[in-house]
């Protein structure tokens, strides 16, 4: 064997060494993040499922799960939180055909409410040009008169009076302070999305954003939350600030 096959003959070695760390290094970091996953589960009382093909057709409310092909949710949690029924799940589509096909990628938290209310959108930019022609068939773009919010979120709403209730200083602090968060509320379920995939760390600060937002939904039924979270009335200035903290 010649010299430079000897030195070809090292080099491909090097890469298979390179290309097998990085298999193992990936397949270790995956059965960390799979660890994390159930450790925050059984923190949190919640099941854990790696993936479920049925999730996106069974959930109402969310434009993104109807969207492309492809569709699945991993990293389930399902559960109750707090006295409410909440899923929280990384969710994946495809756009495109098979020559230039988009993957997509996202988190998205669930809670059941039972509250019967009209269905409103908040999106951010990036979010609502996926998916606003989608929700704009049935619902209004709201202006809520606050230039800075509208630059940052659309809203649309079938009923303009729940979505400017909705929308008071407090609420619009809070999203522009999470510009990347999309909300949906609507008859029984409320949601977010950011487009980004979870991190077993945020999953229950997924899920007190939901009760802070919850808190504050106009409910034109005056119907009650456990009060240990409070009740879901019409809120004021100064006690929207009370209520929707920082986290």
């Amino acid at each position: 064997m010649s010299e430079d096959q000897i030195q070809q003959f090292l080099f491909l070695l090097f890469i298979a060494g390179v290309l097998m760390l990085a298999v193992g290094l990936g397949m270790y970091y995956q059965r960390m993040l799979r660890k994390a996953y159930f450790d925050v589960a059984a923190e949190l009382r919640l099941s854990y499922d790696y993936v479920s093909y049925g999730l996106p057709r069974r959930l109402p409310l969310v434009y993104q799960l109807r969207r492309g092909k492809n569709r699945y949710a991993s990293n389930v949690f399902k559960g109750r939180y707090k006295g409410f029924p909440v899923y929280v799940f990384n969710y994946h589509y495809a756009t495109g055909d098979k020559r230039n096909k988009v993957h997509h990628y996202s988190s998205i938290a669930m809670l059941r409410h039972d509250l019967e209310m009209p269905e409103l959108h908040a999106y951010p930019p990036d979010i609502y040009e996926k998916v606003g022609h989608m929700a704009g068939i049935d619902n209004i773009e709201v202006q809520t008169g606050d230039d800075a919010f509208s630059k940052a979120f659309t809203v649309l709403a079938s009923d303009a009076d729940f979505a400017k209730a909705f929308c008071t200083p407090g609420v619009m602090a809070y999203l522009m302070r999470h510009p990347d968060m999309s909300v949906e509320v609507g008859p029984g379920w409320m949601a977010t999305c950011i487009q980004q995939r979870l991190v077993p760390a945020e999953l229950k600060r997924r899920m007190d954003q939901m009760l802070k937002l919850l808190r504050v939904v106009p409910s034109h039924q005056s119907r009650q939350i456990p009060s240990s979270i409070g009740n879901i009335n019409t809120p004021v200035p100064s006690s929207v600030d009370s209520a929707i903290t920082p986290d």
